[in-house]
C-alpha cells in the first residue's frame, strides 16, 4: 500500500491507526514486512527473505522504505520488530537483520529493534538464533538488537519456560546488554502480541519481559501494541 510506485511513499492508510494509538496512550511498536511486488518481490506472509537480500536493488529499496518509516513514526514509535518468522531462512535473515536495524538506528539512534521468532534448534548449527547471533558478534555489532521474539504457540505457556531460559542463555552468552527473550502466547489468557501477560509474566523465566498487550482476563487495558503492518504490500 505504501509504495505503489517506485521511490514515492504513501503512509495516509496506516497513519490513523497509529496517530489515535498514540492520542489514546497506547504506544504502538511496528513489525516491518513483507515485499513489494513493484521491486520484484512477494508481500504476503511466508514470502522468502531472499526475494529481497539477493536482490540488491531490492534489498536497496526496502533499506529506504525501513528509513522512510522509521522517520515518519520516530516521534510516537521507538520499536521495530524485523520481519515475521522467517522459520528456517537463518543466513538471509541474518543480513536483513543487520542491515535492517543499522538503517533504522541511523535515523532514531535509541530505537530499539526487535529479531522476530525464527526456528530454534538444539543444534547450535540448524539454529537460526545462533545465525543471527553469528552475524552480528562478526560485525561487532551486536548492540542493534535489544529484544529476542520466540512463538512457542503452546496452549499452556508455562509449558515453554525451559525452551525460554535455553533463549535466554544463549542471547546473554553472547551479550550481557541483550534484554531476555519475549514470547507470543495463543492461550484464552493473553491475546497474540510478542510480549508475556501480566497474569503468566511473574512466573517468566525474564525478569525484563514487560506486561505489553491487552490480555482477555488480566489487563484491563493496553499499554503497548503491535502494528503488524505489511506496510509495503500492494493492494
Amino acid at each position: 500500500k505504501t509504495e505503489q510506485e517506485k521511490g514515492k511513499y504513501d503512509f495516509t492508510w496506516l497513519d490513523p491507526q497509529v496517530r489515535e494509538m498514540a492520542a489514546m496512550g497506547v504506544k504502538p511498536w511496528i513489525c516491518i514486512s513483507y515485499g513489494n511486488p513493484v521491486w520484484g518481490s512477494d508481500f504476503r506472509l511466508g514470502m522468502k527473505v531472499r526475494q529481497i537480500t539477493d536482490n540488491p536493488e531490492a534489498f536497496a529499496a526496502w533499506i529506504r522504505y525501513v528509513k522512510a518509516l522509521v522517520a515518519r513514526y520516530k516521534d510516537v514509535v521507538d520499536e521495530w520488530e524485523i520481519w515475521n518468522e522467517p522459520f528456517g531462512q537463518r543466513d538471509e535473515y541474518a543480513l536483513m537483520v543487520y542491515e535492517t536495524a543499522k538503517a533504522v538506528k541511523e535515523v532514531q539512534p535509541n530505537a530499539t529493534c526487535l529479531v522476530t521468532a525464527i526456528r530454534w534448534n538444539k543444534d547450535p548449527a540448524k539454529n537460526d538464533y545462533v545465525t543471527v547471533l553469528e552475524k552480528l558478534k562478526k560485525e561487532n555489532a551486536l548492540g542493534l538488537v535489544k529484544w529476542w521474539i520466540y512463538h512457542p504457540y503452546t496452549p499452556v505457556p508455562e509449558s515453554c519456560y525451559s525452551w525460554a531460559l535455553e533463549l535466554r542463555q544463549l542471547v546473554k552468552s553472547y551479550s550481557r546488554r541483550a534484554a531476555s527473550p519475549s514470547s507470543t502466547s495463543s492461550t484464552p489468557s493473553c491475546c497474540r502480541a510478542s510480549a508475556s501477560c501480566a497474569r503468566t509474566r511473574s512466573s517468566s523465566p525474564s525478569t525484563a519481559v514487560r506486561a505489553t498487550s491487552r490480555c482477555r482476563t488480566c489487563t484491563p487495558t493496553s499499554t503497548r501494541t503491535c502494528t503488524r503492518s505489511p506496510s509495503r504490500r500492494a493492494p
